[in-house]
């Protein structure tokens, strides 16, 4: 309330001094004065504050307007008296006992000054005159006394704390004048998180980005200093992340090859440093490194799987796992291998794919099969194929095999058996028995073989000999007459079957040597043979057309091209009957290049093949002489034999002359060749 009148005071004060007074402003100033109020326009003090340095002079001048008689003067500090009493020539003055001898009042103007200036000088000084006539003159001024601020410090001067702490705080001593803070040499930033109390500066709920250098800085009229503290903030670790390098592979992430060197690195962010720990695939390794580096030098097979890092900070005492699935891979060698096998007792194809090696296993596909793709994933595909269309006939089925580094095919392509033929050799085995091979020749895929003598089914066992993929036959310990007859193949497959005949027959004639030849009476793709004779008309030799091969109607047993045309209405030729003997060929005439001559007494084999030009004759074993192979030709009236070889292993050559003749039987035009007795041998010409 006397704070308020005091204005009314002085704005009525103001209000006097513009004008002639009126009634009712006289009447204001009667009423304001009877109540006590205090005029303080007429007193003139220093502006505020008033800075004053420790151990200083304070002076507070006044001045007044002069009145008579002089004025009477109060002065106080934070409501208390400091001085009271008369102004004046006749002043009387009264100073407080606690500033006695540092305290003086201007007797005339009533100014004030304390020497020496102590901390507790600093205050709201008030000054009331009080001229004759009931009126009061009151003012006032503030005094901030101040130390020199000397060195400034902030405690702590280095602060940890955890990242959601409640708060972190920092003080700054001594305070002697103003106090800001800052960061990193920057004004410090507003931030709702900050809070400034006097001298301390408190931060709600650090976190990492309050970590820094917090600078305390102090100031006053008269000196300034500063003070840092450094503020730490712990955190982590985050979650952990795993990389993976190799020296072999560009994306290591997805696999790395066996035997190349691998880097498994773990990051954390943390503060301090998080420490790492891992957890091998192969628990049983006991090199495991407490570091953020984990190498596998020659990485094998065995050490895929989770590998584990965990992050520790014990500081915030906070751990994080992470796990990575390292896949070590093997790549496959080669391309992929393809197999077409006969399943269900013959009835079914069963195609097959393998891609072996690899690890992981490769995925397979079996691509072109009726009905659509078959898929699987391993080292190993099949797919078993019941009762095939015939569709399927040349038709090429695709394996493609993919693995993580690597790629490959392959291809199978199912035939009917077509085009099947057989053929025959003789040979002297080691210990002297003669040994007969028939093969069988023609296109097939898959294919399942059987043989037969005389309709008679042969297998193996005994003096028979079957190749792995049946298509040889072996004959040991040949003996005429009784391994003579018709032998016959049947090639089969879901996808059709093809026979082919061979007649090994004796030769004609009374002679001596008792040969033997062959009739090729019924193969696929036949060719015409020789029946051979001797002592016989060169009339006799028969020119013998080929059978038409039997078989499924599938692809193959078509007639063979040499085989001559039936003219319209002309009987189909009976296979049992013995064609109208043809033209005789040109004598063939013989020059031998060795010395020696077919002794008539030697025991003879007559050995042949499909080829008609040549058959081969090899000296009995009980033969004193070394044994040797002879050729022996048709002829009219007499037997002639060529030596093709002199002792065993040293060939000698020999050459036939003809005229129109191209093999026995095959009149194709005039030629020379040379042949030798052994396939192991090579002919001159």
């Amino acid at each position: 309330m006397a704070g308020r009148y005091r204005l009314t005071c002085a704005a009525a004060l103001r209000g006097r001094s513009t004008g002639p007074p009126q009634g009712g402003v006289l009447l204001l100033l009667l009423l304001l004065l009877l109540l006590g109020c205090a005029l303080s326009a007429p007193l003139q003090l220093p502006p505020s504050p008033l800075a004053v340095l420790l151990g200083g002079n304070l002076s507070i001048p006044l001045s007044y307007p002069l009145t008579q008689p002089p004025p009477s003067i109060v002065w106080q500090n934070n409501q208390m008296t400091l001085v009271t009493g008369r102004l004046g020539p006749n002043s009387s003055i009264e100073v407080a006992q606690a500033y006695q001898g540092r305290l003086h009042v201007d007797p005339q103007g009533g100014g004030l000054s304390i020497v020496p200036v102590v901390l507790q000088d600093t205050g709201t000084y008030v000054v009331e005159v009080f001229p004759l006539g009931g009126q009061t003159w009151r003012g006032e001024v503030q005094v901030q006394v101040y130390e020199l601020v000397g060195n400034v410090s902030v405690t702590p001067p280095s602060l940890e704390v955890a990242e959601g702490a409640v708060s972190a705080v920092l003080t700054c001593t001594p305070v002697r004048g103003t106090v800001t803070w800052s960061k990193e040499g920057q004004s410090l930033a507003q931030n709702p998180r900050y809070r400034l109390l006097a001298g301390s500066l408190q931060i709600s709920q650090p976190n990492r980005s309050d970590s820094g250098t917090y600078g305390c800085t102090v100031s006053n009229p008269f000196s300034s200093g500063t003070g840092t503290a450094n503020v730490r903030v712990y955190y982590g670790p985050e979650l952990p992340v795993i990389s993976v390098s190799s020296d072999r592979n560009p994306e290591p992430w997805r696999y790395v090859l066996v035997n190349s060197s691998v880097t498994l690195t773990c990051r954390a962010t943390s503060d301090p440093p998080a420490q790492i720990y891992w957890s091998l695939a192969d628990a049983s390794d006991p090199l495991v490194p407490s570091q953020p580096n984990l190498t596998l030098p020659q990485v094998q097979l065995s050490q895929a799987g989770l590998y584990s890092c965990l992050a520790s900070n014990p500081q915030t005492q906070h751990r994080l796992r992470a796990t990575l699935s390292l896949t070590v891979i093997q790549i496959p060698p080669g391309s992929p291998f393809c197999s077409l096998d006969l399943a269900g007792n013959g009835t079914a194809l069963r195609f097959g794919c393998s891609w072996l090696g690899g690890s992981p296993a490769p995925s397979l596909s079996l691509q072109g099969l009726p009905g659509g793709e078959e898929q699987g994933v391993g080292p190993t595909l099949e797919h078993t194929l019941t009762s095939p269309p015939a569709s399927l006939n040349g038709t090429r089925v695709t394996c493609l095999g993919r693995h993580l580094a690597a790629e490959g095919n392959c291809s199978m392509t199912p035939e009917a058996p077509s085009g099947v033929s057989l053929s025959f050799q003789a040979s002297l085995a080691p210990k002297g028995p003669v040994l007969v091979q028939l093969q069988c020749q023609g296109t097939y895929r898959p294919v399942e073989i059987s043989w037969a003598r005389a309709g008679a089914s042969l297998g193996p066992g005994g003096r028979y000999q079957l190749s792995a993929d049946g298509a040889q036959l072996t004959i040991s310990n040949f003996t005429a007459p009784q391994d003579l007859g018709s032998y016959s193949v049947r090639c089969q497959n879901p996808l059709g079957w093809q026979e082919s005949n061979l007649t090994l027959a004796g030769s004609g004639g009374a002679s001596s040597t008792g040969g033997w030849g062959v009739e090729d009476a019924a193969g696929a793709g036949g060719r015409h043979s020789l029946q051979h004779c001797r002592g016989a008309p060169a009339s006799e030799h028969l020119r013998l057309p080929p059978a038409a091969p039997t078989g499924s109607p599938g692809r193959g047993a078509q007639p063979h091209p040499d085989t001559p045309a039936r003219k319209e209405g002309e009987e189909a030729p009976d296979s049992t009957r013995v064609p109208p003997p043809l033209p005789a060929p040109p004598v063939p005439q013989w020059e031998r290049v060795g010395p020696h001559r077919a002794p008539r007494g030697d025991p003879a084999l007559l050995l042949g093949g499909q080829q008609p030009v040549h058959h081969q004759l090899r000296g009995a074993s009980a033969h004193p002489r070394p044994p040797r192979l002879w050729a022996r030709m048709p002829c009219r009236q007499q037997e002639l034999w060529a030596p093709v070889s002199g002792p065993w292993g040293q060939p000698q050559d020999y050459t036939q002359r003809h005229a129109g003749v191209t093999g026995a039987g095959d009149p194709r035009g005039s030629q020379e060749s040379g042949r030798a007795a052994s396939p192991s041998m090579t002919p001159g010409v």
